[in-house]
């Protein structure tokens, strides 16, 4: 049994389904044959960071919540407060200039905290 308050990794071979497991189990996509069963309200509580964020190199910070906000359903205002505060707390440079190691940081803590992101 998985305990929701850690953070988990999954390791495997190229190929072997870890991105089919994530994305099904975040509902990001749908299997094709059987089911996946999870003891929580909804599977979009789950956070996913995908390793290729090729999609989001170009996104400016506001860019990037704002994405994940919609696909959450979370309130503009609540994620406009949230990069408020990270520019602060991490002294992060002006929206465009996110290096990737900075890009990898703002995903982990958007995925870290799934659909609550940003509260």
């Amino acid at each position: 049994m998985l305990h929701f308050i850690h953070s988990y990794g999954l390791l495997g071979s190229s190929g072997c389904g870890k991105t089919t497991l994530l994305t099904s189990l975040t509902g990001f996509s749908s299997l094709d044959y059987g089911s996946i069963h999870i003891d929580i309200q909804s599977p979009s509580r789950l956070g996913f960071m995908p390793q290729e964020i090729a999609l989001f190199e170009e996104f400016s910070i506001a860019e990037t919540f704002s994405f994940f906000a919609k696909l959450y359903n979370i309130a503009p205002e609540t994620y406009q407060a949230t990069i408020k505060e990270l520019k602060t707390v991490l002294d992060l440079p002006p929206d465009n200039q996110l290096c990737s190691t900075l890009r990898i940081l703002l995903f982990t803590v958007v995925a870290r905290h799934g659909a609550s992101p940003l509260q």
